[in-house]
């Protein structure tokens, strides 16, 4: 019985250690700042170039259909940016202006 005890509590043990694992392996990864811009229908989105955003990554969210179609979106010079593209058409005929941005991706999922 004493065995058969000892393997009951190794084997519950185990799963605890796992989850102490995942635990303090999220606890050490730094959330990343970044800063949202929700573009509008008629309305050119810009990534604001004041100094106390500089450095994060800047993100113009086109979500809803023809919101960015035919607009500027402008991104920040020397930050990444992100352009997300959701619905129908959100980014049809966009200028695109981010020559000076550190790094550019552009997600088309609408």
């Amino acid at each position: 019985k004493f065995q058969k005890s000892q393997n009951q509590s190794f084997k519950t043990m185990a799963p605890l250690s796992k989850i102490a694992t995942i635990l303090i392996s999220l606890s050490l990864v730094s959330p990343i700042k970044s800063q949202l811009i929700t573009c509008t229908t008629g309305n050119s989105c810009n990534c604001p170039t004041d100094s106390s955003q500089s450095g994060q990554p800047c993100i113009l969210n086109c979500e809803t259909d023809n919101s960015c179609n035919g607009q500027t979106l402008s991104c920040r010079p020397n930050d990444p940016c992100l352009i997300q593209c959701y619905a129908t058409s959100s980014c049809a005929t966009a200028n695109i202006l981010a020559e000076n941005s550190t790094d550019v991706t552009i997600s088309c999922t609408g």
